[in-house]
């Protein structure tokens, strides 16, 4: 008896006693799990499953006594798609995986809600629905409060919702179902939905949510984003180097002009072991110890998967397998940096091609150009942008900037220059011309380095994804994590979840986050990248065809300037610089706007507010200029011999601190604090070296940053 002939005709639904009833040659109807008999040549037997074993919010099961009514409603819905459809052909065994998750989604947001039957289930559940729904999409973290630490098994994938049509529409089509089977289920003894869900097909719900997540995302928090890019970016300096040239040893055993040639050759493994255990890793500049230690004959681990969670046995970890981990690590800290400090999606990573342009010695996927001013000159990556069109398209994204005629390599640059380096090797031994020409490579075998070409491909968005959660819980601690940051942002769920919260999406939120700020706690060429980039976005204008990400640019630069005049508001930090006076002519009014709303609400209306003022902040390291408050008055352009009412940026030719200090656009708060602490140290040395006849400039610029101090209460005289 198979299904599709027999028991798929049978209207077992409609039975009053069907526990004892087989649906397949391996299921009944009152097992926990139904394995549904598969006749589509081609589809994985387990897209023929139906596991009713679902986890509810408050730990127990679907298949539990108490649930049993919904299990059984649940049952009866999934039975007449397959034998009583009332709108379109009957359900195949063979593609219930997504009514599968669609089910198990909608059983567990009823727990959750409190609905326990279909009946309740009227317009307004469904809206509630999708509210849920749209917060889990935005928060992929975990689905309503739910998912335990550890807790990644069948029972709970299922709430892991990917921001896409497909993974939105996923947990949608129950809805459809249930409407269109209500007929059938009011003849099977089941009280069904009382009215259509919603008015609009669920695709184009799915299209909507998909391109509302574009703005709803969150960029990860400081305290989880800094760490991260510091390590990423660690990496791919001196330890990259290590790597690469442990890689060489490896390679130079192994060619054709070696005696001591490939494995194949039936050489043994310990020629190759000896010489990667006698590697010794160098020191980073600044650390006292290497970086590593040395590769061990065989180290035992208890490896954990993608997920996080541990295999139950320990693996023996061999030197070549070690190396292998490595390249992968290398290879994982070069995406995150490019992703992170350039704003890239983790598919157009995916789509950068390999080469080298010998003429400017970079990669063939880099180009430099001058800036408008000719005072700087950007790096530009090439690829091609996917999401948001039918046909691929040719795209560049900023990777870097640094004054003209500095030999400064961007983090992002080194990144790439770094995956055109590792891999080289490998895109040459690799028979798919796709492996060839892709700048990210992955190792189709189980263990070690690949000895044929067929097991060299090229890498997927999922395994650079997963290869940086990976990563991200090897080198960095998310449980030492307060609950709450100083912004109120709630850490738990990194805290507990681990790497697992962390998608790759966020990078592209957090990157213009940080475009516009500077943190203490980057390391130095981060925080300078950054501020190199905020710089080309307003001179360079920052020309580019990729919509989304400069919606996320602009998007962030408004929601530093609401961050900038809520904390005023309700901090009432000190201000220094001539616009500091202009700004405290409006405390009362916005006093008065914010007056008894919650956080949220008062960003709202600070929000419009500057929107109805057209402010917008131009942000520096030495502070934040509100040309646009006084256009007329900005003395960059005064000594420039620009002026005029229309001028909506700085001109960046004259705009330098000392300028901007007396300017009555500019402005500067705790935030700029290190930077005129670092100029009154060094200006106050090279003036004690020089004198005052020599030192005129100097003595100019110590007053300048004494007159700011002082304006926070800071004595200078601590600082020597």
């Amino acid at each position: 008896m198979t299904l599709t002939s027999i028991a798929a005709n049978e209207k077992y639904h409609l039975l009053d006693s069907t526990n004892d009833i087989w649906i397949s040659t391996r299921s009944l109807w009152r097992d926990n799990v139904w394995t549904l008999d598969n006749e589509t040549y081609g589809v994985p037997q387990t897209d023929a499953r139906l596991n009713w074993v679902v986890k509810m919010p408050d730990g127990s099961y679907l298949t539990d006594h108490e649930w049993k009514p919904l299990l059984e409603s649940f049952k009866k819905l999934a039975w007449s798609l397959f034998s009583d459809a009332r709108e379109g052909l009957p359900l195949k065994p063979g593609s219930v995986s997504i009514l599968a998750i669609s089910i198990r989604y909608l059983a567990y947001w009823m727990a959750y809600r409190g609905y326990v039957s279909f009946k309740e289930l009227d317009r307004n559940a469904a809206d509630l629905f999708l509210d849920d729904l749209t917060e889990h999409i935005f928060d992929q973290s975990q689905s309503l409060d739910s998912i335990s630490e550890g807790d990644n098994n069948e029972t709970t994938n299922f709430l892991r919702v990917a921001a896409t049509n497909g993974g939105i529409n996923t947990r949608l089509v129950i809805w459809k179902y249930l409407w269109y089977q209500r007929e059938a289920l009011i003849d099977a003894g089941v009280e069904s939905i009382p009215e259509i869900p919603f008015d609009i097909p669920i695709s184009k719900i799915a299209e909507q949510l998909s391109q509302r997540s574009i703005v709803k995302i969150p960029p990860l928090p400081d305290e989880v984003a800094i760490p991260i890019i510091n390590a990423a970016t660690r990496l791919i300096f001196t330890p990259a180097d290590d790597v690469m040239f442990l890689q060489e040893i490896y390679l130079s055993l192994i060619s054709d002009n070696n005696p001591v040639n490939h494995p194949t050759s039936g050489i043994k493994m310990s020629v190759y072991n000896s010489a990667l255990e006698e590697f010794i890793f160098s020191i980073v500049p600044g650390e006292k110890e290497p970086w590593r230690q040395k590769i061990e004959p065989e180290v035992f681990q208890k490896v954990r998967d993608v997920r996080g969670n541990y295999f139950k046995n320990f693996v023996a970890i061999d030197p070549l397998q070690q190396l292998r981990q490595l390249l992968y690590e290398i290879r994982d800290a070069c995406s995150i940096v490019i992703q992170a400090q350039a704003g890239v999606r983790i598919s157009e990573l995916c789509s950068l091609r390999s080469g080298w342009n010998s003429v400017i010695g970079l990669p063939s996927c880099i180009t430099i150009r001058k800036s408008k001013t000719g005072l700087n000159e950007h790096f530009y990556l090439e690829g091609k942008i996917s999401k948001t069109v039918r046909v691929p398209l040719k795209v560049e994204w900023l990777l870097g900037s640094r004054p003209l005629g500095s030999d400064l390599i961007p983090a992002p640059v080194r990144a790439v220059i770094v995956l055109e380096l590792l891999f080289d090797y490998w895109r040459k031994l690799a028979i798919r011309q796709s492996a060839k020409e892709s700048l990210f490579i992955t190792f189709t075998s189980r263990r070690g380095l690949a000895k044929q070409g067929k097991t060299i491909s090229s890498a997927t968005s999922n395994m650079l994804s997963d290869g940086q959660n990976i990563f991200i819980r090897k080198y960095i601690d998310l449980s030492i994590l307060p609950e709450k940051n100083m912004k109120g942002e709630d850490l738990t769920r990194y805290r507990n979840l681990d790497a697992i919260c962390i998608r790759t999406h966020q990078w592209r939120k957090t990157y213009a986050h940080f475009v516009f700020k500077t943190d203490s706690r980057m390391i130095p060429a981060i925080a300078q990248q950054f501020q190199h980039l905020s710089l080309a976005m307003t001179e360079q204008g920052y020309i580019s065809n990729d919509p989304e990400l400069l919606e996320s640019l602009s998007s962030a630069r408004k929601e530093s300037t609401v961050a900038f005049f809520y904390r005023y508001v309700t901090e009432k930090p000190l201000l220094a610089g001539r616009l500091s006076k202009l700004i405290d002519q409006h405390r009362s009014e916005l006093d008065s706007l914010v007056d008894g709303l919650k956080p949220n609400e008062a960003r709202d209306e600070i929000s419009k507010w500057i929107e109805a003022k057209h402010l917008k902040i131009f942000f520096s390291t030495h502070g934040k200029c509100f040309i646009r408050a006084s256009p007329a008055d900005a003395r960059c352009h005064q000594i420039a011999g620009s002026s005029s009412w229309n001028n909506r940026e700085p001109n960046y030719l004259t705009r330098e601190p000392g300028v901007c200090l007396g300017c009555s656009c500019f402005v500067v708060d705790d935030e700029h604090l290190e930077f005129w602490k670092k100029r009154y140290i060094e200006n106050k040395h090279a003036f004690d070296s020089l004198g005052a006849e020599q030192g005129r400039v100097f003595k100019e610029r110590v007053t300048q940053s004494e007159a700011v101090l002082a304006a926070f209460n800071l004595q200078c005289d601590d600082l020597e």
